[in-house]
């Protein structure tokens, strides 16, 4: 309760002592009271909704390529102290990407911290090197990182980034197809690995 008081003090202060006159916030009841409306339309808005579950599954590629049944039994096992503060946590995030913009990527960004958990109890219970080297590269593939951001161009710049606000294109199926891809192939690598090592989770 204490520490709600504090973070809401954090962020109301500056807002109330220092003057602005204009705001670009997604929510912003002090500068534009009518974008209070967007507490009900936003959840509404089904293609907004669509990007988030995007985002969320395109952020979670690494954990998407890695997990089984017995990998996450493993490690919410190991979680369980904390699970319901990393649950909390996560449907903190999700609301704040609701409501926080249209740079939907960014803000799912933020659930770093129970995907690194998970990864990292996974990986302890048994997660071969092959399956590892196979999530770095699709990882390095599907986020694009050795092109350059194409920011000379705004369609292609949204193309680039994915899941921006309520736009839904014919890339944006083309990205989730892709992702599916991705995890079909970890699914028949871990068949093969398996053979090989069938003690594995």
């Amino acid at each position: 309760m204490l520490l709600g008081m504090i973070l809401l003090a954090a962020v109301l202060v500056p807002r109330l002592v220092i003057p602005v006159v204009a705001s670009d916030q997604f929510v912003d009841p002090l500068i534009k009271p009518r974008s209070l409306s967007r507490l009900i339309s936003a959840p509404l808005n089904l293609k907004r909704d669509f990007n988030i579950v995007f985002a969320t599954l395109a952020y979670s590629l690494p954990l998407l390529v890695t997990c089984t049944k017995a990998r996450l039994e493993a490690a919410s096992e190991k979680l369980r102290s904390v699970r319901a503060a990393l649950v909390g946590y996560a449907v903190c995030v999700l609301l704040l990407a609701m409501y926080g913009g249209t740079d939907l990527s960014r803000f799912v960004a933020y659930l770093f911290v129970p995907q690194i958990l998970l990864i990292g109890c996974m990986v302890d219970a048994g997660v071969s090197i092959t399956e590892i080297a196979y999530m770095l590269i699709v990882v390095f593939i599907f986020n694009r990182i050795a092109l350059e951001v194409p920011v000379w161009n705004l369609l292609a710049y949204l193309d680039f980034c994915i899941a921006y606000g309520d736009r839904v294109t014919v890339n944006t199926m083309y990205r989730i197809g892709e992702l599916g891809v991705y995890v079909a192939g970890a699914t028949a690598l871990r068949k093969v690995v398996n053979r090989r090592a069938p003690s594995a989770l």
